[in-house]
């Protein structure tokens, strides 16, 4: 089973929205997936799914945070884990490390960290940091949002030493295609937010829905190898 975190350790890169597609993603290959929404001020992910999977919004800025996150991995043994981090949480993700880790060893649990980029070398810095950590205990995918503008133009990250690097150890890259802000509204921004697939939109509107998922889910596909999709 895996552990699947969504990290970007900075606001507004998307993390949240990225997160929902994979959820969707996971159902609709009929997959056990369990969420876990660490997002203490915006937990949207953690609301748009509760009462559909089961669901915790722990507190890992704090210690305790992270022991009800491996309870929960425990009590959730047949299932594959979504855990959204909230905004600048490098330090406490790093410093954790050890413990996470040990503790998905001890579950017998795979981690898969998908990094959301802008377009700044802020971005660029972070990624590096995670991949200091990480590299050597779990599958890393770097995304590229395409909300920020084309792939092309990830100029800072595209010519960096640091993706020279991430891709030469055996990282992946994917680009997340942008969503119609008039979709977005009525569904994932909506108040409450709306899933994906229980929408009332206008035909066109959903038309371009269905297509803006069949188009990331197959980016998903071309990774579920590298990251052990359906693995148990």
């Amino acid at each position: 089973m895996s552990v699947y975190v969504f990290h970007g350790d900075k606001g507004g890169v998307g993390k949240s929205l990225i997160a929902t597609a994979f959820t969707e993603y996971l159902l609709s290959r009929e997959l056990p997936v369990a969420l876990a929404d660490a997002d203490q001020r915006n937990g949207d992910v953690g609301r748009l799914f509760s009462g559909v999977v089961p669901t915790i919004r722990p507190n890992l800025r704090e210690r305790d945070g992270w022991l009800e996150l491996a309870d929960f991995l425990d009590q959730q043994q047949a299932t594959d884990v979504v855990l959204v981090l909230p905004a600048n949480i490098g330090a406490e993700f790093t410093d954790e490390g050890d413990f996470f880790r040990e503790a998905l060893r001890g579950l017998n649990r795979a981690l898969a960290i998908f990094f959301v980029l802008d377009r700044s070398s802020d971005s660029v810095v972070l990624l590096r940091d995670l991949v200091a950590t990480y590299k050597d205990t779990a599958t890393l995918v770097a995304v590229r949002n395409l909300y920020f503008g084309d792939s092309d133009r990830f100029v800072r990250w595209n010519e960096s030493k640091v993706r020279a690097g991430f891709l030469n150890d055996g990282g992946k890259e994917m680009d997340f295609e942008e969503l119609l802000d008039s979709v977005i509204d009525e569904t994932f921004l909506a108040h409450p937010p709306r899933r994906f697939t229980d929408t009332d939109l206008v035909y066109l509107k959903k038309l371009t829905l269905r297509r803006w998922l069949d188009r990331n889910f197959a980016t998903f596909d071309g990774l579920s190898d590298y990251l052990g999709v359906g693995k148990r």
